[in-house]
């Protein structure tokens, strides 16, 4: 799909990292959210979303605690979550 000549009418369905990001953080900054977790699926997705919410949070004085879990292992969600409620974060996204 990312070859033009071969899909001339195809264009991006999601949107990419750096807007889904500056969403997310302005939605903190709405509700004046000072620390946030991220649980992310690790793979190339989930790891360059978290990277770039990161990036954007930490320039706005947001801290953020970042979690991978491998996809389809209920057990690494769970520990996922678990992680995040021993640092002490009640707002994930």
């Amino acid at each position: 799909l990312s070859e033009p000549t071969s899909f001339p009418y195809f264009y991006r369905v999601i949107s990419t990292d750096e807007l889904q990001s500056k969403a997310l953080i302005e939605l903190c900054k709405t509700f004046e959210w000072r620390q946030i977790g991220v649980i992310h699926v690790n793979d190339n997705y989930g790891v360059y979303l978290s990277v770039s919410i990161s990036e954007y949070a930490t320039f706005e004085g947001i801290e953020v605690n970042s979690i991978a879990f491998e996809r389809n292992k209920n057990e690494s969600y769970t520990n996922a979550v678990s992680a995040m409620k021993e640092i002490g974060v009640y707002i994930i996204i």
